[in-house]
């Protein structure tokens, strides 16, 4: 209970009042000075004028985009945008917020302008959308860390969300089997689409092009679809701003892994071990492949190489060619792969990749496919790993969240949460924050610190309650223990995810979870 009058201790920490708060410290949060510091508004700067509320840039998991042109998105992750913080890393807790139930979908960023503000230096503001195993669906303030707006849908949520190019649409599919279109600014849902089982992959939005046919105002306008694979066995192409059904098709498989886009092409795998491409405007299948085993990683494109990642249960992270799906090499990681890989592009050009493994590592790979290192990873999960400049961040079923170097996989930070990770971390890398669900119920943002350059309180220096733990090696039993109990963790999962799909027409009953 809070005194009345004593409100403002609410600034400084929270409380988790459920049914373990007797036994659980509060989650001591930054202070002013900190948060002052941490939280400034963001600060974008264009020439060209855009439309009032159009999305400059956004973030889910590893991947990032924007929908404006190439003049225009700036994106905070190029280069000369991102300022790493110099010296040791820390993560410094800046706000986290309770959403009733365990969350395993990864959060979705999005930075935007403000409606009816220009392109003003102060003018743009950036969300975080996620939803929970609550069905609560909710928008935070990230400057804040306070609750824009929550939608309460019929069922639990473990898809991350996709934002439209005009960004007044978010989509989320949910266990009910549907996928849904929920305003962005007042959380009220625009529209919704059945499928036939669970949609627990994360919806995909390919950036728009100019369609052949006129507007009513005789200028060409943005065709939008917005794409997602369901537990039926099929992948589903709608009309963005209706709902309207565009492509069914129909496979051997369900969908855990979330499709994306590169290239003008829609990607994406399912548990039979297929993985497709079609073309994101004619809605025509252009090629696909089985590799042989379950696919529960999402694809990513590296387009400038022209090869799609593939990462599946015999732990190989395949290259496949872009172009018709023929694999170029392959790495065996050492055990299976659940998290989705990460590609990272050099400063000096060319690029490597990232895959966490079940085996308890973090493997690199060259552009060739040849292992340059492996290093301690997470101890099982479905969570990706992130870059930040030279710092690979990634969560771990254990409830660890690490920080890595990019170059040598050395351990730089280590930060244990109350429950396991199986949210990937996303990066907002103007401001050097990182937001991750953990199965505590809560969204947390940390604040990327170094020892020599952040205000107050230091990450390394001292604990925080173990919500937000400085970086210390546990002892080897009490890892050993952590990584078997993340491991029978994500064989239930996985178990669960690989039972018999039900006949088409018939809705999957949800699994039951731990939380």
């Amino acid at each position: 209970r809070v005194v009345q009058g004593a409100s403002s201790a609410l600034r400084h920490w929270k409380f988790d009042s459920g049914a373990i708060a007797s036994t659980r410290a509060p989650v001591p949060l930054a202070s002013a000075s900190e948060r002052e510091a941490a939280q400034p508004y963001f600060r974008t700067e264009l020439a060209a004028e855009v439309a009032n509320g159009s999305v400059r840039w956004w973030a889910r998991a590893n991947e990032h985009g924007g929908f404006m042109n190439e003049q225009q998105n700036r994106s905070p992750h190029d280069t000369e945008a991102v300022a790493v913080p110099a010296g040791r890393p820390g993560l410094l807790c800046v706000w986290r917020v309770d959403t009733q139930k365990c969350i395993d979908a990864s959060p979705l960023i999005v930075e935007r302008f403000l409606p009816e503000a220009g392109v003003a230096a102060a003018n743009s503001e950036a969300l975080a959308y996620i939803g929970s195993h609550s069905g609560e669906f909710l928008c935070v303030d990230i400057r804040t860390g306070s609750m824009r707006w929550t939608c309460q849908l019929p069922d639990r949520l473990e898809s991350s969300a996709a934002i439209s190019a005009s960004g007044k649409l978010v989509f989320v599919g949910c266990y009910d089997g549907s996928l849904y279109a929920v305003n962005a600014e007042s959380g009220t849902i625009a529209w919704s689409s059945k499928t036939g089982g669970e949609v627990k992959a994360a919806p995909c939005v390919p950036a728009p092009s100019l369609s052949s046919a006129p507007s009513r105002e005789g200028v060409a306008v943005a065709a939008e679809s917005v794409w997602v694979g369901s537990f039926d066995k099929c992948i589903y192409a709608l009309d963005a701003n209706s709902g309207a059904l565009l492509l069914r098709h129909t496979t051997e498989g369900a969908f855990y892994s979330s499709a994306t886009s590169s290239a003008g092409l829609v990607l994406c795998a399912n548990l039979k071990g297929q993985v497709f491409a079609f073309e994101a405007e004619a809605f025509k299948l252009v090629w696909s492949v089985e590799v042989g085993h379950a696919i529960f990683a999402s694809l990513r494109v590296d387009e400038a190489a022209g090869i799609v990642l593939v990462g599946a249960v015999d732990g190989l992270l395949r290259a496949l060619s872009l172009g018709d799906g023929s694999q170029l090499w392959a790495c065996d990681s050492g055990g299976p792969i659940f998290a989705t890989p990460c590609v990272h592009r050099l400063n000096s050009g060319g690029s490597v990749y990232y895959a966490g493994s079940q085996a308890g590592h973090v493997l690199c790979v060259s552009a060739n496919g040849l292992p340059l290192w492996r290093a301690r990873g997470p101890g099982g999960g479905h969570s990706a790993p992130s870059t930040f400049g030279e710092l690979l961040i990634v969560g771990s079923a254990d409830g660890a969240l690490l920080v890595l170097s990019a170059t040598s996989g050395a351990e730089l930070a280590t930060i244990q949460l109350p429950g396991a990770v199986h949210s990937s971390p996303v990066v907002y890398s103007s401001r050097s924050l990182v937001l991750v669900g953990c199965r505590d119920n809560s969204l947390y943002c940390f604040k990327l610190t170094t020892a020599g350059s952040r205000p107050g309180r230091q990450a390394h220096d001292e604990p925080l309650d173990g919500a937000c733990s400085p970086a210390v090696e546990l002892d080897i039993a009490d890892a050993a223990e952590r990584s078997r109990q993340a491991r029978l963790l994500v064989l239930s999962r996985v178990l669960g995810n690989l039972t018999r799909v039900p006949p088409s027409g018939e809705i999957a009953r949800p699994r039951n979870h731990d939380n």
